[in-house]
């Protein structure tokens, strides 16, 4: 026990005391008052079916709840969940000390329906997570004061369930952005299916990390929502969408939107991996991102870098101060006479798109024609094009013939002037989903420096510190791995 001395000179008292775990209590040894308690170390409890909440929560004596376990557990404890199906919707509402994490661990075996969070320091991971049907909350329940939360390697799978979240956010009471909302949250190497008429994961608070998780086959629904202050979503993979016949939804990979009066500025989206309709029929369904400013100007500034993007229709941007930086657009909104980026969508003034970068990108097969596949200004603005940067961009059709070329700021023309209009043989294997550049790529340092802004490819390798970069969301590297989409999404084939 480590014990602290106070000497009281005044009135000839030591108090010697300690700050231990759990409760505070006063001895008195003669002139000696001790304040402190017994050593409780970091616990290990126990949860199984065939367990009772009367138990202790030892390995041999295991309670048959979550909730009981949840009730129970304090910082730095751990949970072990035995198999079986639990469907719980467990609370998390005690406080939980700075820096030592409560863990509930499903150990790949436990299936459960929902935690709902409340609690700083609370880690959940290797669950099943299913059989939830309470619309507009999700699986992972984020409540106000979820700071510090760990959400790791889960299996979530909302079997359709209308309107139920992969993981939800509590937006809180104030504009823009509520201080006691879930901050400093990391969600990490989560398997995410089936998320219907809602979104898979809305982000808010600030400081948020969302990586490398794997998302798929969502109907009329989005990937992400993102309000808050400097959250990251990072070396994701998400592809699926399918609609419902009739439904009248479009569906984002990403998307944010002033009107609920919240904050949304300094994201990163970076390093992932978004596409794909599955039905030709569903192309105008699905689409890169829509971000609107609605008027609130707690929204701006969003780095959106190194992702690669297939099979979907446009990114619409109408907030200001977006950089779009190496990323690869491919065969992106291919019925369309249109831009695979549209900015200052403007919806009668409301939205602000100045100061755009789009720069180091691949349009690669873009558009329906040689007029269309690159960028365009969505409410036929020209002053708005005075604030942009825009230039080192590679455009081409599929086949790598160049796109029309004009003059700048010419309508259903091309410009740039150190950009690549067309060129061939410039990919490892697009077939394969496969842009690394091949050693004899066009692409090769001809992209402008962005080192004030990152330092790295879409799979984590050094771009230079001074010259040139390379073009698209990988820098070539003569050793490195072929980089292909995860067996489990092997057979997508992109429509024409």
């Amino acid at each position: 026990m480590r014990v602290m001395c106070l000497s009281f000179r005044s009135c000839g008292i030591i108090i010697l005391y300690t700050d231990l775990k759990r409760a505070l209590f006063p001895l008195v040894f003669g002139g000696l008052m001790l304040w402190g308690n017994p050593l409780v170390e970091a616990a290990t409890y126990y949860v199984a079916l065939s367990g009772n909440d009367a138990n202790s929560g030892a390995q041999t004596a295991p309670w048959r709840t979550i909730q009981k376990a949840a009730d129970v557990a304090g910082a730095g404890d751990t949970v072990l969940i035995g198999s079986g199906n639990y469907g719980e919707c467990v609370k998390i509402c005690h406080k939980v000390s700075a820096g030592a994490c409560v863990t509930f661990d499903g150990q790949g075996v436990a299936t459960n329906a929902q935690f709902q969070i409340a609690s700083p320091n609370v880690r959940i991971r290797n669950f099943i997570l299913t059989g939830l049907t309470t619309k507009f909350t999700g699986a992972i329940d984020l409540r106000r004061g979820a700071h510090g939360a760990y959400i790791e390697g889960n299996q979530i799978d909302t079997a359709y369930a209308d309107s139920v979240r992969a993981v939800n956010w509590d937006f809180g009471s104030q504009t823009p952005i509520d201080p006691n909302v879930a901050s400093r949250v990391t969600i990490t190497n989560n398997s995410i299916a089936h998320i219907y008429n809602t979104v898979c994961i809305i982000l808010m608070g600030t400081n948020n990390l969302v990586v490398n998780n794997r998302m798929r086959d969502i109907r009329d629904a989005d990937y992400f929502h993102v309000f808050g202050v400097s959250n990251t979503v990072r070396g994701n993979i998400c592809i699926g969408f399918e609609d419902t016949p009739n439904s009248g939804n479009h569906m984002d990979c990403f998307q944010t939107f002033g009107l609920n009066g919240h904050a949304s500025k300094h994201m990163i989206i970076e390093e992932n991996v978004f596409g794909y309709n599955y039905n030709p029929t569903d192309v105008d369904i699905a689409q890169i991102c829509q971000l609107e400013q609605n008027l609130n100007h707690e929204i701006h500034n969003w780095d959106i870098r190194n992702n690669i993007f297939f099979g979907l229709l446009k990114g619409e941007c109408g907030i200001p101060s977006v950089r779009w930086h190496n990323n690869v657009f491919y065969q992106i909104w291919t019925n369309a006479s249109g831009g695979a980026i549209i900015i200052n969508w403007a919806e009668s003034g409301r939205n602000n798109a100045t100061n755009a970068q789009i720069l180091n990108n691949v349009f690669l097969g873009c558009g329906k024609n040689d007029q269309s596949g690159w960028y365009s200004v969505g409410d036929g603005s020209s002053i708005v094009t005075n604030t942009w940067k825009v230039d080192f961009n590679y455009v081409a059709a599929l086949d790598g013939s160049p796109k029309r070329a004009g003059l700048p700021q010419t309508n259903q023309r091309w410009y740039e002037p150190h950009g690549i209009n067309g060129g061939s043989d410039c990919f490892q294997d697009i077939r394969q989903h496969d842009f690394r550049l091949r050693q004899d790529a066009p692409l090769r340092n001809k992209g402008v420096n962005l080192s004030n802004y990152f330092s790295r490819d879409h799979t984590g390798n050094a771009r230079p510190v001074s010259g040139n970069w390379d073009i698209g969301a990988m820098q070539f590297v003569a050793s490195e791995n072929r980089v292909v989409l995860p067996p489990s999404f092997k057979g997508i084939v992109v429509h024409p």
